[in-house]
């Protein structure tokens, strides 16, 4: 099962990883903090995900302009 991490302070989407199975409960995976099982949407020119009270939202972003 693929999990989406997000910087622990601005939220945004970093990274895509594989998450594992639990060994110790079935049908539950080992998904890590400050990562979610939501796909974030695709995001443009000049704009990012960030995860906000559960669930991605694509905002602005000018940075490095």
């Amino acid at each position: 099962m693929k999990a989406y991490n997000y910087h622990p302070v601005t939220k945004e989407f970093t990274s895509e990883i594989e998450v594992k199975e639990s060994p110790m409960e079935k049908g539950a995976y080992l998904v890590p903090a400050d990562a979610t099982t939501q796909k974030p949407p695709a995001a443009g020119a000049n704009e990012r995900a960030v995860m906000i009270g559960g669930a991605w939202v694509i905002e602005k972003d000018y940075r490095g302009w």
